[in-house]
């Protein structure tokens, strides 16, 4: 559940499911749908993603009240500084990973609202 500063955005040419923004942080998801998600924890689909979007060793999947994410850093095309935190969820036959993002602040200063962002989500009952 994000507040009422969020607004849709535009995917800018990702494939994301879904996008919002404020001026503080940015909020996207993905699905991924498949058959044996069942045979799959999100800690191994976690482990998965992260293997397959080459991060080096020293990203590593992290637990934390239940949620299960990994962070990273990356610069902006105009040299603005991201923090990213990737939670990854399960729903029955598929996997989510939403991603929220900050700009130009420290991790430790925002991390408190982004878990809380992150302990909203839930999903509609299939």
């Amino acid at each position: 559940v994000l507040s009422g500063d969020f607004k849709k955005v535009p995917s800018s040419g990702y494939d994301y499911n879904f996008a919002y923004g404020n001026a503080d942080y940015s909020v996207f998801g993905f699905v991924e749908r498949f058959e044996n998600a069942s045979a799959f924890s999100v800690s191994e689909y976690g482990n998965a993603f992260i293997e397959y979007h080459e991060f080096d060793s020293t990203y590593k999947l992290k637990t934390k009240d239940g949620l299960t994410y990994m962070e990273y850093d990356a610069k902006g095309d105009e040299g603005e500084s991201y923090h990213y935190w990737v939670f990854f969820y399960k729903n029955v036959d598929e996997f989510w990973t939403i991603h929220v993002a900050s700009v130009d602040k420290t991790p430790s200063e925002v991390e408190d609202y982004v878990m809380g962002i992150a302990k909203t989500v839930t999903f509609d009952a299939e």
